[in-house]
């Protein structure tokens, strides 16, 4: 089960958020409609009813004991950590993100292997 973070959701269990999986069981997918492109949702898993767990593949991510850490100089307008009923990794989705400026301009970023 999907954990998102539309108003007041982020923590609670929301049963169209349930996952579906592959005939074959090895993947799992979900259908979000809905979102505002640009918006970053925090998410996390619901595993077997309990562990709340984030992506662990996810791009971004929101740590509740080291984000206090990143300074706004480092990264500005960082998405606060969800208070309430999230605990741990949090990950972040983002639709039609915009495209990072780079300092560098011949900065190859490497491949996400």
């Amino acid at each position: 089960m999907l954990l998102m973070n539309f108003p007041k959701q982020l923590g609670k269990e929301q049963t169209n958020y349930v996952m579906n999986k592959t005939p074959d069981g090895n993947y799992w997918w979900l259908r979000i409609t809905g979102l505002t492109a640009g918006t970053e949702y925090a998410f996390q898993y619901l595993v077997d009813g309990s562990l709340k767990v984030g992506d662990p593949y996810s791009d971004k991510v929101l740590d509740p004991w080291n984000d206090s850490f990143i300074t706004t100089a480092t990264y500005p307008n960082l998405k606060a950590y969800p208070t309430g009923l999230p605990t741990g990794i949090v990950s972040i989705l983002q639709t039609n993100a915009p495209a990072y400026n780079w300092a560098m301009p011949n900065f190859s970023r490497p491949d996400n292997t």
